[in-house]
């Protein structure tokens, strides 16, 4: 069975003026990122930063096995962890909404697309759409 993997090691988001970077560490091995961001839990209940940044059920974290998970990845921008999803969409709801832009390191091995609605989860007017090649 192939399964396609498509993961983001890095992901800076400009809200409200003020600048941050998700890298992911402190996440857990292959478990949701849920509320990591959020002032809440991973799956694993790992907590983070309260960025008010809320991750969809479908967008997981992964630990690379040489820091002892299971991920099988190198060159990844920040130290150990990254955020992958296997099906469906990986969606990150920021209330606060952004205005400023965002910046993000990806790999894949199918093409991607990324898009921006104005609304929580995937909804509302869609804003903006960029397609990532494999």
């Amino acid at each position: 069975m192939k399964r396609t993997l498509i993961s983001l090691a890095c992901l800076l988001v400009a809200s409200n003026a003020s600048a941050f970077v998700l890298d992911f560490e402190g996440v857990g091995n292959q478990v949701a990122i849920n509320d990591f961001y959020n002032g809440g839990t991973d799956g694993a209940g790992h907590s983070g930063v309260n960025y008010g940044i809320h991750f969809g059920t479908n967008t997981l974290g992964i630990i690379d096995g040489d820091a002892g998970g299971t991920g099988n990845f190198a060159n990844e921008p920040s130290p150990d962890t990254v955020m992958f999803f296997l099906t469906g969409s990986a969606v990150l709801n920021d209330a606060a909404g952004f205005d400023t832009g965002f910046s993000f390191f990806y790999t894949s091995s199918t093409a991607a697309t990324v898009k921006v609605y104005d609304g929580l989860n995937a909804t509302g007017n869609l804003l903006a759409s960029l397609v990532l090649s494999a």
